[in-house]
């Protein structure tokens, strides 16, 4: 057993997208699309098996979340290498991503 797909509503569907592809190799398995709801989505395959639905309806109100309550709280993307994903954020273009000390000092100790 595993986990198919996880879905997640953005803001921005075409910012989400070119997170996943830079920072992850991920690449557009489907779009999915109800214009008469106006909802909007990208499937990005993540390896072949997983998937990240990433979702888009205008019309739904993102209100302030109290840090002390039920939902999802992350979601762990394992990767081969830290390193390949250091490497592949500081080739970026798009200056809308960084990348976390935290990101960066994981990086650095997987390429002692």
């Amino acid at each position: 057993m595993y986990i198919h797909n996880v879905g997640i509503f953005v803001k921005d569907l075409e910012g989400a997208k070119a997170f996943f592809e830079s920072y992850f190799g991920a690449t557009l398995f489907k779009t999915y699309n109800e214009p008469e709801s106006n909802y909007y989505s990208y499937i990005m395959d993540l390896d072949g098996q997983a998937k990240l639905e990433l979702m888009n309806k205008p019309s739904i109100v993102d209100e302030p979340k109290d840090p002390n309550r039920s939902g999802l709280a992350h979601i762990c993307i394992h990767v081969e290498s830290s390193l390949m994903t250091s490497s592949r954020a500081s080739r970026r273009t798009d200056t809308r991503f960084s990348t976390s000390p935290r990101t960066r000092q994981a990086a650095e100790r997987s390429a002692r």
